[in-house]
């Protein structure tokens, strides 16, 4: 009988779910003994192991067997391990291992953490600002370490905060699970796995351009922070909706609730900061919102390594805040229609509110990519009817939340705006149909509110999101002309970076390339092309040495990625002559300008659409 029984035979019956696991008791990897199992999801499970030549405990992630037929599923894995491999730093759990095990399932090995979520912690109650600060600090530090590393967490919330006992302190900090990280094609030495367009994440603690499909950055991890720093100081969660749908559309346009009168001004303001629907007005970096606690906070504050002394205390409200805390943070939260680019997120273990089933097991809706952005914006909420645009009058003010749902596809916002007499729609009402009808890849009419709303507003054809829904649509049949033809006519000198992307960016010549060719060849056209793009274009028609020694130095000024491969082949020794084996452009080679000007070329990135 095991110590502790309390009754005979107790020692021989082992928890039915574990008894069913054949990994339990096993040596996984030669080398790790699975214990226990901690827990399961839609895709994995979570196992503590011991290693068993070190005897370390550690946690083992591993890949539900069915799901490896998933490539999707497979690459957001291994871009777990990349990101947890890459971030060291106290706050943040460390990845030591991954690989694959003989049945084919992948698995990932983490440090063990042993303490108790954030998510615990928070059924106790609302928490004193000080503990609440103290603990927002230390995600922030990690936060930081990762954003360096060119990783965007995405997942942020208080599942995936664990809080340990180090160093004589309760409250320290581990941030877990990069499931589904956002890293950068620069970090990673490659082409990035999200695209624009691409729905992820736990609605709850999405930033409103996460929810919105659209590109993010460190910032919508500042804004889930202060979410969850919402929820330390009010004890509940800042948005409650019965359906995922009225969370997206609470994140998108909803400001937060106000915090208890007992908060702290200071505090309060810096959480507001936090959560503002602009990201540009937010905080702009972990460091900058680590300075802002170090301002509300006495000395006691966890240092920018993670390293605790215990928590801090007040230091008497917003009198004592340094004034690059105080400016944006006194006044209320401003209050903006979002119009900036985003992206979201999902955990291993805990789908984001709604699933499918593969295979017999429930999968995160995150898999649906942008396929499920789609599907997502038609849940949300139809409206035709694109004329000709007459008013360039700002929209109503009651029309704002209007317009922030139909940019996402909610299709009744989208006829709302429809309904209203062409002549009174303004270019801001013409933009939010365009892209909502984009999201519902009603691509025509998208294209059409789009000529409408750059008629009234030319300065819009900088709207990157905008610029991205062009871009899609010449992969559109229906409305591949039309898109060709506004970014020819009404886009200046993105539409320019829009019609070399379509021609250049594939071997395959057709009729789309050979018409995108053709208008990136009218004068009216090069005009408006940036000089990047006009070294790019002259270097792929000159042959003579005398016009390429002029564009080489002109290169090594203004030309971006689009000339590389260009510079490349002027660069090759070889191609002339007997057997190819002679050089062609020999008078190139009197100096190094050719390098210098491929070197300036390859750091310059070009437009991405």
């Amino acid at each position: 009988m095991s110590e502790g029984s309390s009754s005979p035979g107790a020692e021989a019956v082992a928890p039915p779910e574990e008894a069913a696991d054949p990994l339990v008791g096993k040596v996984i990897a030669d080398r790790y003994r699975v214990d226990e199992r901690l827990g399961v999801g839609g895709m994995g499970a979570v196992y503590r192991a011991e290693h068993v030549l070190m005897k370390k405990s550690v946690a083992v992630k591993v890949l539900h067997r069915e799901m490896t037929v998933l490539d999707e599923v497979v690459k957001r894995f291994e871009r777990e391990a990349i990101a947890a491999g890459r971030i060291e730093h106290p706050n943040v759990t460390v990845a030591t291992d991954f690989g694959k095990l003989d049945d084919g399932s992948f698995y990932l090995v983490l440090e063990y953490v042993a303490g108790r979520s954030l998510t615990q912690a928070l059924t106790e109650g609302p928490m004193p600002v000080e503990r609440a600060l103290f603990i927002a600090r230390q995600v922030a530090a990690g936060l930081g370490a990762a954003h360096a590393a060119g990783i965007v967490h995405r997942d942020l919330k208080p599942d995936n905060i664990m809080l340990i006992e180090r160093g004589g302190t309760k409250d320290f900090v581990k941030v877990l699970d990069f499931g589904i990280a956002k890293v950068s094609a620069e970090a990673e030495g490659g082409s990035q796995l999200t695209r624009l367009g691409s729905v992820f994440g736990t609605p709850a603690y999405m930033a409103p351009e996460q929810a919105a499909g659209k590109s993010v950055d460190q910032r919508a991890d500042l804004y889930a922070l202060g979410l969850v720093t919402h929820e330390m100081l009010a004890g509940k969660p800042t948005f409650e909706a019965e359906e995922v749908m009225g969370l997206l559309a609470k994140q998108l346009t909803e400001p937060a609730p106000p915090l208890p009168d007992t908060v702290d001004p200071g505090a309060a303001a810096l959480v507001a900061r936090l959560l503002e629907k602009d990201p540009d007005a937010r905080f702009r970096s972990a460091e900058e919102l680590i300075a802002a606690i170090d301002s509300l906070v006495g000395p006691a504050a966890p240092s920018l390594d993670g390293t605790v002394i215990g928590v801090p205390s007040l230091r008497g409200g917003t009198a004592a805040i340094s004034a690059t805390v105080v400016d944006g943070l006194a006044a209320p939260a401003r209050q903006r229609t979002l119009s900036a680019p985003g992206q979201p997120t999902s955990s291993l273990l805990q789908a984001a509110s709604r699933s499918l089933r593969i295979g017999g097991r429930d999968v995160p809706y995150w898999l649906l990519g942008g396929a499920g952005a789609a599907l997502l914006a038609a849940a949300i909420g139809l409206g035709r009817g694109h004329g000709t645009p007459h008013s360039a009058a700002p929209a109503p003010p009651e029309l704002g939340p209007v317009i922030a749902r139909a940019e996402v596809g909610d299709r009744a916002a989208i006829a709302q705006l429809s309904a209203r007499p062409e002549a009174s729609r303004t270019a801001a009402e013409w933009m939010a149909i365009g892209k909502g009808d984009a999201h519902l890849s009603a691509y025509a009419s998208s294209i059409e509110a789009f000529r409408n709303a750059l008629r009234l507003d030319p300065a819009l054809a900088e709207d990157r999101e905008m610029l991205g829904d062009v871009r899609r649509a010449v992969d559109d049949d229906a409305a591949q002309k039309q898109a060709l033809d506004v970014a020819a006519g009404s886009l200046g000198s993105p539409g320019a970076d829009i019609l070399f992307d379509v021609w250049a960016s594939t071997t395959e010549k057709n009729q789309t390339t050979a018409l995108a060719k053709s208008l990136l060849e009218r004068e009216d056209v090069l005009a408006h092309a940036s000089k990047a793009l006009k070294v790019a274009l002259d270097l792929r028609r000159a042959s003579r040495c005398d016009e390429l020694k002029k564009l080489i130095v002109e290169a090594k000024e203004n030309a971006d990625e689009r000339a590389v491969r260009r510079l490349t082949q002027l660069s090759s020794r070889k191609g002339c002559g007997f057997l190819g084996l002679g050089d062609c452009f020999s008078c190139l080679r009197q100096d190094d300008s050719l390098g210098d000007a491929l070197k300036a070329a390859q750091a310059r990135k070009a437009p991405k659409f």
